[in-house]
């Protein structure tokens, strides 16, 4: 090849390609012409008005700054040197030692969350915890400088021994995960190789999460045995202390403790929601004002006083009268249940100044009514005497049935000076009793209402029975922090119960082994003059008691509108009209009713609070108080538990770390050659675009070196072809040595 000096016609070398000839630059006299070239001949070369090649219109423009910076190429170094040389620097090996170092400190890190199992919360566990939450941040910024590292360190290590191009390009390729998964499908490297480096990289996601899920705050509980006192319920014991019991002979001393009870039980918010709809506005607003359901139904779990009422089995929406023992779980801290008494069964022994959760069974019962269908009977041509013919349908109904008349069945009474009503009263048609309690038949009644000689006389049959229970009770203790809630969470029939359910509150007979004691809870319903503050029966005329009311909706009870129209128009809006309420309804809210009455009875004071002993009736003491064991859970200290699986990802992950980082070092101690992958720099080393001695230091030379000292030479991928025969060449050259790659250009 002729090297002809500056400013003279290019040389060319020709090549017999066939047809055609190309051109070739003489590449060594271009690349001195670049750096050597003289001043007048840089301004021929590019004129002074652009930075820029001068030639076609594809010529080449200047980005900024010298094509050849001459302060840094001119007069340093103007031919190769020759060195001894001793290998790589020692200070090349800082990547790999401090991916040693970062490995190693995450490796601790997660030694400290190992130790951090069962600890309690503390400074130091703090410090741990508060680590793990910058690792994520973190580690995927070191997982890949130090595997990234390690794959150069590997590429720089085969290159020395000799490798395949494709194998390097998957390596130099492979610098992170999205790039190793395009390498492998750009060259379709689908071998072990290209598993492995996926599944390395692999370890970079998981290793962060891991970093943050091992360790996690748990709580932790204690347990330990309570004792729980409640009250029998056994009826022949709790007619020994009813306020029913040796009434017989005079029914009015009634204890005012018991209409007391009763009355502030029936004017409780919570008995408004009782066998309603909880849909309507009136019980939605009112549930609203108790703070929305969950809140109403934990309220409505207990009574005013905090006893716990026990939930009517009959009435779950889970019941199966096929499985009447089988346990069934209740949400009483979801929503408002229906309950069998407005006052609930008084308990003892729950610590209410700790938090925790008392847990335990008692046995309960109450009175459960199925009625028949309503029926009418006209009372015209009743006679008002007591004693007087029976000529209506109402009186020869009642009379085959009960023995009595209209007029003895609703205490009519023709001089009296205030009514002839009587809207609730209740009379016994059979009880079929037998020695045994237990083989007793079941009483029926007749429950009937009279408002007015104009209007008929409404019926239905019914048939108490006594419901005895076993209730689950959850009590929450919060201590300080707030009021304990207790409640039911699961009940069923009680499969021993202490007596037949067909002995009832109703019974005359309630007999107990304690004493010669009776019980006239019938004839107190029957007497209106008992007690007018019981409420269920009125003796005012034409008016209907507060009892009938809240059997007809408990919700507006007590409001403007209790009869189902606000104010008052007539008299008749005085008048209750049970014959129009569904019986399904009358016999749930009927029995509400009475259980409340019959425990305001017998509880009395008890109700309210104090201790739980021995109750004295008068004549003597009666022992009704029971215990029961409970189960007591309380919160301990937090500590923290360790995710095994999470753990064990992340050591495996610190591993693969450190192996890459030792392996790295490893191998970067085994390479003698200089460092060029990668670098851009390296590109000018052995081409012969780049021959000119000011750009040639010697072949010891790296790439980070290299690249710090031609920093300033621009270069660019050009077309370096003579164009003489349309022909071109692309090639990295220095700017200034070719023009822009071109569309629609042949190329060689």
């Amino acid at each position: 090849m002729d090297v002809s000096p500056p400013g003279t016609a290019r040389p060319h070398v020709e090549i017999n390609t066939g047809p055609t000839f190309f051109e070739l630059l003489d590449q060594h006299q271009a690349t001195s012409h670049l750096l050597e070239q003289q001043h007048h001949q840089a301004e021929d070369a590019i004129p002074s008005n652009q930075h820029g090649l001068k030639g076609d219109v594809d010529d080449v423009p200047s980005l900024g700054g010298s094509d050849v910076p001459s302060d840094k190429l001119d007069g340093a170094i103007k031919s190769p040197t020759i060195v001894s040389w001793k290998g790589p620097p020692f200070y090349s090996l800082t990547g790999e030692l401090l991916g040693i170092v970062i490995s190693s400190l995450f490796f601790t890190l997660g030694i400290c969350v190992a130790q951090l199992e069962n600890q309690v919360e503390s400074p130091w566990s703090s410090a741990v915890i508060q680590a793990t939450r910058v690792a994520p941040s973190i580690w995927p910024i070191m997982f890949s400088g130090v595997l990234g590292t390690a794959i150069r360190a590997l590429a720089d290590w085969q290159v020395e021994r000799g490798v395949s191009l494709l194998a390097l390009e998957q390596l130099l390729g492979s610098l992170t995960m999205a790039s190793s998964v395009i390498t492998m499908f750009r060259w379709s490297i689908l071998r072990i190789s290209s598993v492995a480096l996926i599944l390395l990289w692999a370890f970079n996601p998981l290793g962060s999460q891991a970093s943050l899920r091992g360790a996690y705050l748990q709580s932790k509980t204690g347990f330990s045995q309570g004792l729980i006192q409640f009250f029998e319920n056994n009826l022949s014991k709790q007619i020994l202390v009813s306020a029913f019991s040796d009434l017989n002979n005079n029914p009015g001393n009634v204890p005012p403790i018991v209409p007391s009870l009763y009355t502030s039980a029936l004017h409780d918010l919570i008995s408004g929601l009782q066998y309603v709809d909880l849909t309507v506005s009136a019980a939605a607003q009112r549930v609203a004002n108790l703070g929305g359901e969950s809140s109403a139904g934990i309220q409505a779990a207990t009574d005013s006083w905090g006893n716990i009422r026990i939930p009517n089995l009959k009435y779950l929406t889970n019941y199966d009268p096929s499985h009447p023992n089988d346990w069934l779980n209740t949400t009483w801290d979801k929503k408002i249940l229906n309950y069998s008494s407005l006052i609930g069964d008084r308990i003892e022994g729950v610590n209410h100044g700790f938090t925790g959760n008392t847990t335990f069974v008692i046995p309960s019962s109450y009175l459960d009514i199925s009625c028949s269908p309503w029926f009418y009977l006209n009372n015209s041509n009743t006679s008002l005497n007591r004693g007087g013919p029976a000529s209506s349908p109402a009186d020869k109904w009642l009379s085959d049935n009960t023995g009595n008349n209209l007029a003895i069945t609703f205490s009519l009474n023709k001089d009296s000076n205030h009514s002839v009503f009587r809207p609730i009263t209740i009379s016994t048609i059979k009880r079929n009793a037998s020695s045994d309690p237990d083989q007793a038949t079941a009483t029926e009644f007749v429950f009937g209402q009279y408002r007015s000689p104009h209007l008929p006389v409404t019926l239905t049959r019914c048939t108490p029975r006594t419901m005895y229970v076993d209730a689950n009770v959850t009590c929450i203790s919060k201590g300080t922090l707030g009021k304990a809630s207790c409640g039911v969470n699961a009940l069923r029939e009680s499969k021993q119960p202490l007596a037949s359910p067909n002995q009832t509150i109703f019974d005359n007979d309630l007999y107990s082994n304690d004493g010669d004691v009776s019980n006239s809870f019938r004839d107190v319903l029957l007497d209106g003059t008992s007690d007018e503050s019981l409420e269920m029966v009125s003796t005012v005329p034409y008016v209907s008691s507060n009892a009938e009311f809240f059997l007809v909706n408990p919700l507006t009870v007590f409001t403007a509108s209790r009869n189902g129209v606000p104010g008052r128009f007539s008299k008749d809006d005085d008048l209750a009209d049970l014959g129009h309420l569904d019986i399904e309804l009358f016999e749930r809210r009927l029995s509400l009713l009475l259980n409340t009455v019959w425990k305001a009875g017998w509880l009395k004071q008890t109700t309210v609070g104090g201790e739980m002993k021995l109750i004295d009736n008068g004549r003597f003491k009666i022992d009704m108080v029971k215990d029961t064991p409970s189960s007591v859970i309380f919160p301990l200290p937090q500590t923290y538990g360790i995710s095994r699986p999470w753990l064990a990802v992340y050591f495996l992950a610190v591993v693969a770390m450190f192996l890459a980082a030792f392996v790295s070092l490893v191998l970067r101690t085994a390479c003698y050659a200089p460092s060029i992958l990668g670098y851009a720099s390296s590109l000018t080393r052995d081409s012969t675009y780049f021959e000119g001695y000011d750009m040639y230091k010697n072949s010891t030379e790296d790439g980070p070196t290299k690249s710090k000292r031609l920093g300033g030479l621009r270069v660019m991928v050009a077309d370096v072809g003579s164009g003489a025969e349309g022909i071109g060449k692309i090639a990295l050259v220095p700017v200034g040595m070719g023009k822009r790659v071109r569309m629609r250009r042949m190329y060689i």
